[in-house]
């Protein structure tokens, strides 16, 4: 944790920490094409990327295609258009890992076969890789931008100012670097979550978290292709949901919120159906009670009808355990629940 706080105290010295505070990807994307304006070779040279002599940069660029009857929409951080050379897109991600979909539909909306796909990242691991898509790291931009000379002294020590800003981003990347043990819930590690909160930074880091958590579930551990997965920050909590769809209104699955492992069901009829469930001891358990002696608890999701659990509270565990938990309990819900249902 000490090494945390003076990376972080580093950081915090930079006056371009507090710019980057209030949008953190469209600060660095737009830092970048004041880059272009200023010196479009320079610009080239730094993102290792082969040039036409008069290409030209567009910020935030909205794509579409419709494919075999399917739009495909996308907005790219920089278009290069690049006369005579392929089109180069740049992607940046500072909060977290894009999805396969993400990126695909970004190639889906450009459909240019010869087009060149960069994803500028400040997170890594070592599994980290796409179709399509060349990985530039925020620690190989800085050292890009070290030692260059654009005849502008001001400009100099602003772009300077900015290499070191984003290679001690790196090293804050580094010792948050994402582990195979699920971590991160704020009750799961109350000082980590201190420190990030305080410097505007705790969302940013369980954005990755999640990304990569998800991202090992899906290339290591998925129960199934038809399986919905969700994933989202509730309250500056992680929450990921595994559903099975029974029918087109009624979902079945495990919820994993913070340090609360849940068995869920959600739809119009969710009432009923677990009733008929936990009174046959299906998945959810007759004798489970809350707090508040109820034997589980409930939130209404609108049109969705109600979303209803029962939970427990998990430690630090490893991914391999979780998932395998969350997958004998999917198994369970296919080879009980869903024939019950079916009766």
């Amino acid at each position: 944790m000490e090494e945390l706080r003076n990376i972080i105290a580093t950081v915090q010295r930079s006056p371009l920490y507090y710019l980057f505070l209030s949008s953190k990807e469209l600060f660095h994307s737009n830092f970048w094409f004041w880059l272009y304006r200023i010196d479009p070779s320079q610009f080239a040279e730094i993102f290792n990327i082969e040039v036409s002599q008069n290409f030209s940069v567009t910020r935030e660029k909205k794509m579409q295609k419709k494919i075999n009857g399917e739009l495909f929409k996308s907005e790219v951080d920089l278009f290069i258009e690049n006369n005579g050379f392929p089109n180069i897109i740049i992607e940046n991600k500072t909060k977290d890992f894009p999805t396969n979909a993400q990126l695909s539909r970004i190639i889906a909306s450009v459909a240019n076969e010869e087009s060149i796909y960069n994803l500028i990242t400040l997170f890594q691991f070592d599994e980290l890789h796409f179709p399509g898509w060349h990985i530039m790291s925020y620690r190989d931009l800085s050292q890009n931008l070290t030692d260059r000379d654009f005849d502008n002294d001001y400009y100099n020590a602003l772009i300077n100012d900015y290499a070191e800003f984003i290679s001690n981003l790196s090293d804050l990347a580094d010792v948050l670097a994402p582990t195979l043990y699920y971590d991160f819930g704020n009750k799961l590690n109350p000082d980590l979550f201190s420190e990030l909160d305080n410097i505007k930074f705790w969302e940013a880091y369980v954005k990755m978290r999640l990304g990569h958590f998800v991202n090992q579930y899906r290339t290591n551990y998925l129960y199934s292709e038809e399986l919905i997965i969700e994933s989202n920050i509730n309250r500056k909590m992680p929450t990921t949901t595994w559903w099975l769809t029974f029918n087109q209104d009624l979902k079945i699955g495990i919820q994993v919120e913070n340090n609360s492992y849940r068995k869920a069901i959600m739809g119009p009829n969710a009432n009923d159906i677990f009733n008929n469930l936990s009174n046959n001891s299906l998945f959810f358990q007759a004798n489970w009670r809350s707090p508040r002696d109820l034997p589980y608890l409930q939130y209404n999701v609108g049109d969705r009808g109600l979303f209803i659990y029962q939970s427990e509270i998990i430690n630090i565990t490893s991914f391999e355990d979780l998932f395998n938990r969350i997958n004998s309990d999917l198994a369970l819900i296919v080879q009980n629940v869903i024939p019950y249902l079916d009766e």
